[in-house]
């Protein structure tokens, strides 16, 4: 088990590994999107995307799911055996929260709050058992590595903003409604 990645190179993983089990390729799914409207995408935006040097609109997400014959939360959804990816900030979340809404995370007006039952502790030290049971101490070292990572990330408290925040009230949004034909 290695430490958590981006989760955009994840979607990019999942994209290369939907058209690799098609036995499709890259140019035929960038015909795919033609064919799907999106008439920009040539085999170069396939193997960026692939490669984690493009990221994935999320107009782009339904289509690209249907050019790949198979669903958005598989595109989205970390592969089986992945249990957290990371923000872009790199703080890890685990598999689960991708899926559903686990609390793990929480918002003190502006200020981000990491629920404690989302300590991977007990897990990686399992796994750092297992992996020194099996006589693979770099992997079991690469762990330690990355739960005290984690541990240090929980201990931190969040950095005040600037002494003079500025007050702001959201504006309610109402989405026209369409208009009822004349007859």
């Amino acid at each position: 088990m290695s430490a958590p990645q981006p989760y955009g190179k994840e979607l990019a993983g999942n994209v290369a590994a939907s058209r690799v089990r098609l036995r499709i390729s890259q140019e035929s799914v960038a015909g795919r999107m033609r064919a799907l409207g999106l008439g920009q995408w040539r085999k170069q935006t396939v193997s960026e995307m692939e490669a984690g040097g493009r990221a994935i609109r999320a107009d782009e997400l339904l289509p690209l799911s249907i050019a790949l014959e198979t669903t958005v939360p598989v595109l989205t959804t970390l592969p089986v055996g992945v249990t957290a990816a990371t923000l872009p900030n790199g703080m890890p979340v685990g598999a689960n929260r991708v899926v559903s809404d686990d609390q793990s995370f929480a918002w003190d007006g502006d200020k981000l709050k990491v629920a404690p039952s989302t300590r991977a502790d007990p897990l990686i030290d399992a796994l750092i058992a297992e992996h020194r049971r099996q006589g693979r101490p770099l992997e079991a070292a690469a762990l330690e590595g990355y739960r005290d990572q984690l541990r240090e990330m929980s201990s931190e408290e969040p950095q005040e903003e600037d002494a003079q925040e500025s007050e702001s009230e959201d504006t309610r949004v109402q989405r026209p409604r369409p208009s009822k034909g004349r007859r």
